[in-house]
């Protein structure tokens, strides 16, 4: 007897935090899952969610799939990412400015402009 047949030995319907502990997947991950319709639940009351041994399996099944197409996917020929962004500092040109004396050379020039007005 497998871990699925034996947590629906006493019920057809099990918890959330059952179904996620027996998946190994967080709640939040089982909730979003369900959200997003890749396992089917029942509400029971009214918020509960409950999920049956078929859609347990199911979702398994699902997640096999989904594994195996990963696997058997070729990578693209080449590198597909971008160009790496250069790191450090980049230096245009040979000379080397003082921040002082350019910082010093604008605000003049803004207030000759304004004088001249």
């Amino acid at each position: 007897m497998d871990a699925i047949s034996r947590a629906f030995a006493e019920s057809a319907l099990i918890p959330h935090e059952a179904a996620a502990a027996l998946l190994g997947v967080d709640r939040k991950t089982l909730k979003k899952e369900g959200d997003q319709r890749r396992i089917t639940f029942a509400i029971v009351g009214a918020r509960s969610r409950r999920y049956a041994e078929s859609d347990v399996r199911d979702y398994v099944a699902y997640l096999k799939r989904k594994a195996e197409t990963c696997r058997h996917e070729k990578p693209a020929p080449g590198s597909t990412s971008a160009k790496p962004r250069p790191i450090g500092n980049m230096i245009s040109g040979a000379a080397v400015f003082d921040f002082l004396e350019q910082h010093e050379k604008r605000r003049n020039a803004k207030r000759a402009n304004l004088s001249a007005r």
